[in-house]
């Protein structure tokens, strides 16, 4: 009897070791089959490439852009207002499905040259941009003016028009410091970095 039950037990661990062996073969199979997947992207300019990308990647879209801005800044307290002119960097992360693209700016202005005085300006701007366009932020400004350095918070929002494979935008932003507070409305163009 005692041999009997050898014998089954060798049986059973035996068929064991056998499906135990079979295991990752079919998981890893399976793996490959649920999460490989090829993602299409199509950038704002019309180009597209092809990536294939397992389940645990989040495909994702890296684009860079740069170009002139000008526009002008006021105190809704009174005073003249003041132009603005500079350059823009942006940085654009999204995912490949259509939806929000999560932007970091870097604004460089340089101001008060109708008044013979260059007061330059530096934001940092944390935001998102809309597929349709729309677009909004925040983020830290430092100034170097007349009175010395100063530090703001920056609340912008607009909107980028696409003209071809330029884009065009139009912010509004709010600039809040302890003196309190001046308006900014700028424009400028934006072409893709290749």
């Amino acid at each position: 009897m005692r041999s009997t039950i050898e014998s089954k037990l060798a049986g059973c661990l035996t068929v064991i070791v056998l499906l135990a062996s079979m295991v990752p073969t079919i998981a890893s199979a399976q793996a490959v089959e649920d999460s490989s997947r090829t993602e299409v992207f199509i950038a704002e300019d019309g180009s597209a490439s092809a990536e294939t990308f397992t389940a645990d990647e989040a495909p994702v879209v890296e684009l860079d852009y740069s170009g002139p801005r000008f526009g002008m800044t006021w105190d809704p307290a009174g005073g003249a207002p003041m132009s603005q002119f500079g350059w823009h960097f942006e940085h654009q992360t999204a995912s490949a499905k259509r939806g929000p693209r999560f932007v970091v700016e870097t604004i460089l202005l340089a101001g008060g040259i109708e008044e013979d005085r260059v007061i330059p300006n530096a934001t940092l701007v944390f935001g998102v941009r809309l597929p349709a366009g729309g677009e909004f932020g925040v983020g830290p400004s430092f100034t170097l003016g007349p009175a010395g350095a100063s530090s703001a918070i920056v609340v912008a929002c607009g909107h980028s028009f696409k003209a071809g494979g330029i884009r065009v935008p139009i912010n509004f932003a709010v600039s809040l410091d302890s003196e309190g507070q001046r308006m900014s409305l700028v424009t400028g163009w934006a072409v893709r970095a290749r």
